[in-house]
Protein backbone atom coordinates (compact mmCIF):
# COMPACT_ATOMS: atom_id res chain seq x y z
CA UNK A 1 0.00 0.00 0.00
CA UNK A 2 3.08 2.36 0.60
CA UNK A 3 4.60 1.47 -2.18
CA UNK A 4 1.60 2.02 -3.97
CA UNK A 5 0.91 5.41 -2.32
CA UNK A 6 4.97 6.44 -3.34
CA UNK A 7 3.93 5.76 -7.15
CA UNK A 8 0.90 7.88 -7.01
CA UNK A 9 2.91 10.68 -5.01
CA UNK A 10 6.14 10.69 -7.79
CA UNK A 11 3.46 10.41 -10.56
CA UNK A 12 1.48 13.33 -9.53
CA UNK A 13 4.64 14.94 -8.86
CA UNK A 14 6.24 14.29 -12.06
CA UNK A 15 2.71 15.60 -14.01
CA UNK A 16 3.02 19.50 -11.70
CA UNK A 17 6.72 19.77 -12.85
CA UNK A 18 5.75 18.53 -16.69
CA UNK A 19 3.06 21.35 -16.37
CA UNK A 20 5.37 23.84 -14.73
CA UNK A 21 7.76 23.43 -17.44
CA UNK A 22 5.18 23.68 -20.09
CA UNK A 23 4.34 27.10 -18.74
CA UNK A 24 7.50 28.52 -18.48
CA UNK A 25 8.23 27.57 -22.42
CA UNK A 26 4.67 29.04 -23.11
CA UNK A 27 5.78 31.97 -21.47
CA UNK A 28 9.25 32.33 -23.18
CA UNK A 29 7.37 31.44 -26.60
CA UNK A 30 4.40 34.27 -25.98
CA UNK A 31 7.21 36.43 -24.96
CA UNK A 32 9.27 35.92 -27.98
CA UNK A 33 6.26 35.89 -30.31
CA UNK A 34 4.91 39.16 -29.41
CA UNK A 35 8.33 40.96 -29.56
CA UNK A 36 9.15 40.41 -32.65
CA UNK A 37 6.13 42.06 -34.55
CA UNK A 38 6.34 44.77 -31.53
CA UNK A 39 9.45 45.54 -32.67
CA UNK A 40 8.67 45.61 -36.26
CA UNK A 41 5.40 48.06 -35.66
CA UNK A 42 7.77 50.20 -33.56
CA UNK A 43 10.44 50.72 -35.83
CA UNK A 44 7.86 51.41 -38.92
CA UNK A 45 6.39 53.82 -35.91
CA UNK A 46 9.94 55.50 -36.08
CA UNK A 47 10.02 55.96 -39.93
CA UNK A 48 7.02 57.41 -39.92
CA UNK A 49 7.84 59.65 -36.98
CA UNK A 50 11.00 60.98 -38.39
CA UNK A 51 9.21 61.82 -42.24
CA UNK A 52 11.04 58.87 -44.16
CA UNK A 53 8.46 58.20 -46.03
CA UNK A 54 8.36 59.79 -49.27
CA UNK A 55 4.53 59.43 -50.43
CA UNK A 56 1.28 58.61 -49.49
CA UNK A 57 1.64 55.00 -50.95
CA UNK A 58 4.36 54.59 -49.04
CA UNK A 59 3.01 55.44 -45.74
CA UNK A 60 0.21 53.54 -46.71
CA UNK A 61 2.06 50.52 -46.74
CA UNK A 62 3.77 50.77 -43.62
CA UNK A 63 0.22 51.23 -42.40
CA UNK A 64 -0.18 47.47 -43.86
CA UNK A 65 2.63 46.36 -42.59
CA UNK A 66 2.18 47.65 -39.02
CA UNK A 67 -2.26 45.99 -39.45
CA UNK A 68 -0.41 42.56 -39.91
CA UNK A 69 2.17 42.68 -37.25
CA UNK A 70 -0.67 44.03 -34.71
CA UNK A 71 -2.89 41.07 -36.07
CA UNK A 72 0.05 38.68 -34.97
CA UNK A 73 0.46 40.05 -31.89
CA UNK A 74 -4.07 39.95 -30.93
CA UNK A 75 -3.52 36.98 -31.78
CA UNK A 76 -1.42 35.47 -29.61
CA UNK A 77 -2.75 37.11 -26.83
CA UNK A 78 -6.04 35.62 -28.03
CA UNK A 79 -4.66 32.26 -27.09
CA UNK A 80 -2.67 33.09 -23.99
CA UNK A 81 -6.04 34.79 -22.79
CA UNK A 82 -8.05 31.25 -23.94
CA UNK A 83 -5.87 29.21 -22.71
CA UNK A 84 -5.21 30.47 -19.57
CA UNK A 85 -9.18 30.62 -18.85
CA UNK A 86 -9.12 26.78 -19.92
CA UNK A 87 -6.39 25.96 -17.12
CA UNK A 88 -8.84 27.77 -14.81
CA UNK A 89 -11.48 25.55 -16.27
CA UNK A 90 -13.68 27.98 -18.20
CA UNK A 91 -14.09 29.68 -21.49
CA UNK A 92 -16.68 31.88 -21.59
CA UNK A 93 -18.64 31.00 -24.96
CA UNK A 94 -22.22 31.99 -25.52
CA UNK A 95 -24.44 30.73 -27.26
CA UNK A 96 -27.25 32.52 -29.29
CA UNK A 97 -29.57 31.84 -31.60
CA UNK A 98 -28.87 33.08 -34.58
CA UNK A 99 -28.61 32.57 -38.84
CA UNK A 100 -25.74 30.90 -40.25
CA UNK A 101 -25.76 32.88 -43.19
CA UNK A 102 -24.97 36.30 -41.55
CA UNK A 103 -22.46 35.09 -39.52
CA UNK A 104 -20.18 33.36 -41.29
CA UNK A 105 -20.49 36.12 -44.18
CA UNK A 106 -19.29 38.68 -41.51
CA UNK A 107 -16.57 36.43 -40.49
CA UNK A 108 -15.23 35.10 -43.70
CA UNK A 109 -15.04 38.69 -45.47
CA UNK A 110 -12.25 39.79 -43.10
CA UNK A 111 -10.51 36.36 -43.84
CA UNK A 112 -10.94 37.00 -47.38
CA UNK A 113 -9.09 40.28 -47.50
CA UNK A 114 -6.68 38.82 -45.26
CA UNK A 115 -5.90 35.93 -46.87
CA UNK A 116 -5.40 37.69 -50.38
CA UNK A 117 -2.40 40.44 -49.09
CA UNK A 118 -0.39 37.03 -48.77
CA UNK A 119 -0.48 36.38 -52.26
CA UNK A 120 -2.75 33.02 -51.61
CA UNK A 121 -5.92 32.58 -53.92
CA UNK A 122 -8.58 32.19 -51.86
CA UNK A 123 -11.80 30.68 -52.52
CA UNK A 124 -14.90 31.65 -50.80
CA UNK A 125 -18.16 29.10 -50.28
CA UNK A 126 -20.77 29.54 -53.51
CA UNK A 127 -23.37 29.61 -50.78
CA UNK A 128 -23.44 30.18 -47.58
CA UNK A 129 -26.64 28.33 -46.10
CA UNK A 130 -28.72 29.98 -44.05
CA UNK A 131 -30.30 27.73 -41.01
CA UNK A 132 -30.84 28.58 -37.34
CA UNK A 133 -27.71 27.84 -35.24
CA UNK A 134 -26.88 28.38 -31.78
CA UNK A 135 -23.21 29.89 -31.89
CA UNK A 136 -20.44 32.26 -29.84
CA UNK A 137 -19.97 34.36 -33.07
CA UNK A 138 -16.53 35.81 -31.81
CA UNK A 139 -14.86 32.36 -30.94
CA UNK A 140 -16.35 30.84 -34.45
CA UNK A 141 -14.34 33.65 -36.11
CA UNK A 142 -11.80 32.70 -33.43
CA UNK A 143 -11.52 29.28 -34.81
CA UNK A 144 -12.01 29.76 -38.12
CA UNK A 145 -8.90 32.70 -38.28
CA UNK A 146 -6.92 30.22 -36.54
CA UNK A 147 -7.46 27.12 -39.07
CA UNK A 148 -7.11 30.17 -41.92
CA UNK A 149 -3.45 31.06 -39.97
CA UNK A 150 -2.65 27.26 -39.64
CA UNK A 151 -3.17 27.03 -43.53
CA UNK A 152 -0.87 29.91 -44.71
CA UNK A 153 1.82 28.38 -42.51
CA UNK A 154 1.98 25.97 -45.14
CA UNK A 155 0.90 26.93 -48.43
CA UNK A 156 3.34 29.06 -50.64
CA UNK A 157 2.37 31.54 -53.71
CA UNK A 158 0.29 29.84 -56.12
CA UNK A 159 -1.21 28.05 -53.48
CA UNK A 160 -5.20 28.25 -52.47
CA UNK A 161 -7.35 28.13 -49.47
CA UNK A 162 -10.78 26.72 -49.85
CA UNK A 163 -13.53 27.24 -47.54
CA UNK A 164 -16.86 25.56 -48.15
CA UNK A 165 -19.78 25.09 -46.08
CA UNK A 166 -22.67 22.62 -46.37
CA UNK A 167 -25.41 20.91 -45.24
CA UNK A 168 -25.96 17.18 -43.96
CA UNK A 169 -28.32 14.92 -41.32
CA UNK A 170 -28.82 18.22 -39.51
CA UNK A 171 -25.51 18.97 -39.08
CA UNK A 172 -23.85 22.47 -40.29
CA UNK A 173 -20.28 21.60 -42.32
CA UNK A 174 -17.46 24.13 -42.63
CA UNK A 175 -14.55 23.14 -44.51
CA UNK A 176 -10.97 25.21 -44.63
CA UNK A 177 -8.86 23.06 -47.67
CA UNK A 178 -5.49 24.08 -48.17
CA UNK A 179 -3.30 23.08 -51.28
CA UNK A 180 -0.42 22.99 -49.15
CA UNK A 181 2.53 20.32 -47.83
CA UNK A 182 0.35 18.65 -45.52
CA UNK A 183 0.95 17.45 -42.27
CA UNK A 184 3.78 14.55 -41.56
CA UNK A 185 1.96 11.57 -40.14
CA UNK A 186 4.08 11.47 -36.96
CA UNK A 187 2.30 14.69 -36.06
CA UNK A 188 -1.54 14.27 -36.78
CA UNK A 189 -2.60 12.35 -33.65
CA UNK A 190 -0.84 14.83 -31.39
CA UNK A 191 -2.05 18.23 -33.62
CA UNK A 192 -4.71 18.87 -30.74
CA UNK A 193 -2.25 18.44 -27.39
CA UNK A 194 -1.04 22.02 -25.99
CA UNK A 195 2.09 22.96 -26.49
CA UNK A 196 2.38 20.66 -29.41
CA UNK A 197 3.75 22.77 -32.61
CA UNK A 198 5.18 19.65 -35.06
CA UNK A 199 7.86 20.19 -37.55
CA UNK A 200 8.28 23.55 -38.13
CA UNK A 201 7.32 24.41 -41.58
CA UNK A 202 9.98 25.48 -44.04
CA UNK A 203 10.47 27.60 -47.39
CA UNK A 204 8.84 30.89 -47.91
CA UNK A 205 5.43 30.17 -47.06
CA UNK A 206 2.48 32.62 -46.61
CA UNK A 207 3.42 33.57 -43.24
CA UNK A 208 5.73 32.19 -40.99
CA UNK A 209 5.41 29.72 -38.57
CA UNK A 210 4.38 31.38 -35.23
CA UNK A 211 2.74 30.72 -32.43
CA UNK A 212 2.85 28.74 -29.12
CA UNK A 213 0.98 25.10 -29.99
CA UNK A 214 -1.96 26.47 -28.10
CA UNK A 215 -4.57 27.43 -31.19
CA UNK A 216 -5.89 23.73 -32.28
CA UNK A 217 -5.94 23.05 -28.70
CA UNK A 218 -8.38 25.93 -28.56
CA UNK A 219 -10.17 25.16 -31.33
CA UNK A 220 -11.02 22.04 -30.23
CA UNK A 221 -12.57 23.40 -26.98
CA UNK A 222 -14.42 25.96 -28.52
CA UNK A 223 -16.09 23.62 -31.37
CA UNK A 224 -17.19 20.86 -28.02
CA UNK A 225 -18.69 23.93 -26.44
CA UNK A 226 -21.00 24.34 -29.55
CA UNK A 227 -21.89 20.80 -28.87
CA UNK A 228 -20.14 20.36 -32.49
CA UNK A 229 -16.95 18.88 -33.22
CA UNK A 230 -13.46 19.33 -35.70
CA UNK A 231 -11.48 17.08 -37.55
CA UNK A 232 -9.01 16.68 -40.24
CA UNK A 233 -7.42 14.81 -42.92
CA UNK A 234 -4.29 15.56 -44.40
CA UNK A 235 -1.53 13.79 -47.05
CA UNK A 236 2.03 15.20 -47.29
CA UNK A 237 2.11 17.28 -50.39
CA UNK A 238 -1.25 17.45 -50.76
CA UNK A 239 -2.87 19.45 -48.41
CA UNK A 240 -4.85 19.72 -45.26
CA UNK A 241 -8.86 19.58 -44.72
CA UNK A 242 -10.06 20.79 -41.79
CA UNK A 243 -14.03 20.15 -41.21
CA UNK A 244 -16.14 22.10 -38.76
CA UNK A 245 -19.47 20.89 -37.49
CA UNK A 246 -22.32 22.46 -36.13
CA UNK A 247 -25.68 21.08 -34.88
CA UNK A 248 -28.83 22.65 -36.90
CA UNK A 249 -31.86 23.45 -34.44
Amino acid sequence: MFDQMRLEIKNITMQRDEQEENQKKLISSISHEVRTPLTTIKAYLDAISEGICPDMDSLMSYIQIMQTNTEKMSRLIDDLFIHTLKELGHIPVNLTEQYSKEVLTDILLPIRHYVQTTGIHFIGPESIPNVLIQVDESRLEQVLSNLITNALKHTTKGDSINVSINIESQLLYINVIDTGNGMLPQDMPFIFERYFRGIQATGETAVKNEGAGLGLSICKHIMEAHNGSISFKSKRNVGTTFTLTLPII
